[in-house]
């Protein structure tokens, strides 16, 4: 810590971006940006050496604990610190500066912000963003004394322990600094991002604004104003808010609310016009030269009275997305289905492991079939510092022998049917290896055969990627096909009726889910469980319960068969599947359970086969009407068009099917990975087991013995996992790609949200925002599932919505099958439709043309 630390109160003009130990992240920023010319209301700090006085003259160093923190550890630690006594001496320095304040304002009751500053915050990954508190208008000196402590107590939320736990700090090192400022009367305030936060462009500065204190934008208590300006200073976006709240200083000290209405109501109050483009492009420039003073994007803070705009906060932005990549179709195509396969960042161990030598090997080695579409996802996955930070587009070039890729695949489409794939001697030597593997018993095995594990896994699933290679072309040309038969004779709509109510294996997965919710809603005690409990309070109740016992030999049945499909990506074995964590399993469960009250869509129950719902009947009706067509009748063509449909639907059933068993391999894998992280914990090199995905495979094999690891090795790989760790964190909330590289924007007014159309029509609905199992219970039926990807583990929920937006994805992905064999209006690949759309809204859903707009009830 600076020497100067040990002073209780530092002036801002005293401090700079070094002074990070002294001032907190917030305080040291705000002395940047007065050393820097910049405007910033008059104040000073109280130091964290003042609080780390407090803090050891009340002897509650003991109160922190060594591990992580629990929710009533933090509690405990909070009230003792809310409850120390100022030290005389820092309390005096907090008087006398605050005094001084009034005296060059010329105001003795000067009203004041009190602003929490740890050492932790406003950090280039870690912002704490809300995470500490603020108190407004506070008048007189002992009031600030007791806003000064009420800020070191803060520190001890139980949101900023746990935030400081997800960043990897030690939460004895942390420390708070406070920061007192004049408060500004604000007329207006806000928010500046000087740059897009949602499409991660860097040319776009974005300025939220509301009469009154800031507090009412910050907080989310109101829809602001919102400006997007461009680096020519054009204001590119004028999206006008709703003023429902305006925050302002209470006469008394602190603050309070007045309704803000519309400008046009002749009863809301006074506010002050919206910011005209004058105004706007002079915040951008000054939020330009910020961002330029700190050498990176900010997340700014600003007031402003009588057009003088005052920054009373900057700070690195984080969780923003790379830059935006101009792209042609097929690049992005191609960069879609990986951003939807990784909604999130892959570890270190997912690289050398899962991501790239197993399931990420699917894609690699089918582009491989076709010359010039040879990607590398290690490539397309770039890593800084042992960690991936961003996904880099493709660049494929076709070649002359391009075209001719049909022709070399023609064996193949003659040889391999894809109606009897699953009698092929190679998928019953995979399906025996995939059991002898499951049948280990990963505890008995030594070192060296454990950390072997993994390689076997991914030796037998080349086996069966081999086999895809060989009949998905079959699958492809099928379909291709049966359209081109089809629209030759203008009967191009009827293809996706054709090709619904194939049996799959996801189907029987669904069957099964559906079948076990029903089980539940019609037995009192297993409903009142599900009902009633968290998912770890229902865990716990399967356990020690009898009277449940059935309800868990039933869960068990489906995990040993289900269990092995991925919670949220193919592509991670980082991540659990249904078997390891059962929360995915709960949250389709009690999503279900709402169904059970309800007809299914048109009176229909799902079939027990399939798991869709049949609607008009599916394949079965469009046969009919297939049948009844004037020119197929004529053309004797009925026959052949069924033939060909029947072979289709056998193709997209064995897409699903083999996607289904290419997952039975990974948990093994997983297993054994976690099995060498608990090993690794006993050795002291790890924490905690699931640290071991932090390390790269080859440093797992290069461990000999992990109770031998010799000094030096173990403070290696220590020292590798928490700079991983840490770098990982900061990288929290961003994704891997930009939207905009994904999805062109559109310029409608009512159109939020585009993407690719994926079939099913129109529907309107409230939009319903699930981003993880947790929130699967909250779709309602008829809501539109707006969800950042899907994957098999979420075709339960199309049984309730009646639309379907997904950020990632494409017309082949996933979503998009399924979707289409329920019927939904679909739309995928939207770049950010969780974050453009609002929990509640009504949208309607275009699946034919892509679109997503807003209706005027909203």
């Amino acid at each position: 810590m600076s020497a100067r630390g040990t002073d209780p109160v530092m002036g801002l003009d005293d401090i700079g971006r070094d002074d990070l130990d002294v001032a907190g992240g917030k305080g040291a920023n705000l002395g940047e940006l007065l050393r820097g010319g910049f405007r910033v209301p008059a104040g000073f700090v109280v130091t964290t050496g003042a609080y780390r006085q407090a803090f050891e003259d009340a002897a509650l160093a003991e109160e922190v604990p060594s591990a992580a923190m629990n929710d009533a550890d933090a509690d405990r630690v909070r009230a003792a610190v809310g409850a120390m006594t100022v030290p005389a001496g820092v309390e005096a320095a907090i008087i006398e500066a605050y005094r001084a304040l009034g005296r060059a304002a010329g105001d003795d009751a000067l009203a004041v912000a009190v602003r929490s500053s740890a050492t932790a915050e406003d950090l280039p990954g870690a912002t704490f963003a809300g995470q500490q508190d603020t108190f407004l208008n506070v008048v007189g000196a002992h009031a600030v004394v007791d806003a000064v402590r009420r800020c070191w107590a803060s520190l001890w939320t139980q949101r900023a322990v746990a935030y400081r736990t997800r960043a990897g700090i030690d939460h004895r090192e942390v420390s708070i600094a406070v920061v007192v400022q004049v408060l500004v009367d604000a007329d207006t305030a806000g928010v500046m991002f000087t740059a897009n936060p949602v499409t991660g462009a860097r040319d776009e500065t974005i300025i939220d604004a509301n009469p009154g204190l800031g507090e009412a934008v910050v907080s989310g208590r109101v829809t602001p104003d919102h400006f997007v300006v461009g680096a020519d200073g054009g204001v590119r976006q004028r999206r006008l808010g709703r003023r429902e709240v305006i925050i302002v200083p209470d006469a008394g000290g602190g603050v309070r609310e007045i309704a803000g209405g519309d400008p046009g109501d002749p009863d809301a109050p006074d506010a002050p016009d919206r910011l005209d483009d004058d105004t706007l492009r002079s915040m951008a420039a000054v939020g330009t030269r910020i961002a330029e003073h700190f050498g990176g994007p900010q997340d700014i803070e600003w007031v402003s009275t009588d057009g003088q705009i005052s920054i009373v906060q900057a700070r690195s932005l984080t969780a923003l997305p790379p830059e935006p990549v101009r792209v042609n179709a097929i690049r992005r195509l191609m960069t879609g289905i990986v951003a939807e396969l990784l909604p999130i960042r892959p570890t270190p161990l997912d690289m050398t492991t899962w991501t790239v030598h197993g399931h990420g090997r699917i894609l690699t080695r089918m582009l491989a079939e076709i010359p010039a579409i040879r990607i590398s996802l290690a490539d397309m996955l770039p890593e800084a510092d042992g960690v991936v930070d961003r996904l880099v587009p493709p660049d494929p070039h076709p070649s002359l022998r391009t075209p001719a890729t049909p022709f070399r695949m023609a064996p193949r489409i003659r040889r391999f049917r894809t109606e009897r794939w699953n009698e092929d001697p190679r998928f019953a030597e995979f399906d025996r290896e995939v059991e002898a593997l499951r049948a280990i018993d990963l505890g008995t095995l030594g070192w060296t055969e454990l950390v072997r594990v993994p390689r076997r896994a991914l030796d037998i699933l080349d086996g069966l990627i081999t086999l895809r290679i060989d009949y998905l072309p079959r699958a492809g040309f099928d379909l291709l096909r049966l359209r081109m038969l089809l629209g030759v004779l203008g009967l191009g709509r009827d293809a996706s009726s054709l090709t619904r109510g194939v049996r799959t294996r996801t189907g029987d997965a669904n069957a099964a889910l559906s079948a076990l919710a029903a089980a539940v809603a019609a037995d009192a005690a297993w409903r009142e469980a599900f009902e009633s409990s968290t998912d770890a309070e229902l865990e716990a109740k399967l356990a020690a319960s009898h009277e449940l016992d059935d309800l868990r030999a039933r869960i068990a049945d489906f995990t040993n068969e289900y269990g092995h499909r991925e919670t949220t990506s193919a592509f991670l074995a980082s991540e659990p599947t249904w078997g390891d964590d059962p929360a995915m399993l709960f949250g389709a469960v009690r999503a279900l359970l709402v169904r059970t009250a309800e007809p299914a869509p048109g009176g229909a129950e799902p079939d027990a086969g399939t798991g869709v719902h049949p609607g008009d009947g599916g394949a079965t009706a469009a046969e009919r009407r297939i049948r009844g067509r004037r020119r197929v009748r004529f053309l004797f063509l009925g026959d052949k068009i069924l033939a060909v449909a029947a072979h289709a639907r056998a193709g997209i059933a064995f897409r699903e099917d083999s996607h289904f068993h290419a997952m039975r391999p990974m948990p093994p894998l997983r297993h054994a990975l976690l099995e060498a992280g608990a090993r690794l914990v006993s050795a002291g090199v790890l924490a905690e087991p699931q640290e071991v995905f932090h390390l790269r495979y080859e440093e797992l094999l290069a461990i000999d013995d992990p109770a031998a690891v010799s000094a030096r090795q173990h403070s290696r790989l220590r020292e590798a996992v928490e700079q991983r760790a840490r770098r990982r964190g900061r990288y929290a909330g961003a994704p891997l790609v930009s939207p905009l590289t994904l999805r062109a924007a559109r310029s409608d007014d009512d159109v939020v949200v585009s993407g690719t159309p994926a079939g099913g029509g129109r529907s309107t609905g409230p939009a319903r925002i699930i981003r993880e199992a947790a929130d699967f219970a909250r779709l309602q039926p008829g809501d539109i599932l707006v969800c950042p990807y899907t994957n098999p583990s979420w075709t339960p929920l199309f049984q309730l919505a009646a639309g379907v937006v997904v950020d990632t994805g494409g017309l082949a992905s996933h979503a998009a099958i399924v979707a289409r064999e329920y019927g939904l209006p679909t739309v995928m690949g939207t770049g950010g439709g969780t974050s453009a759309l609002r929990d509640g809204q009504i949208v309607t859903v275009d699946g034919g043309t892509g679109l997503v707009s807003i209706e005027p009830a909203s």
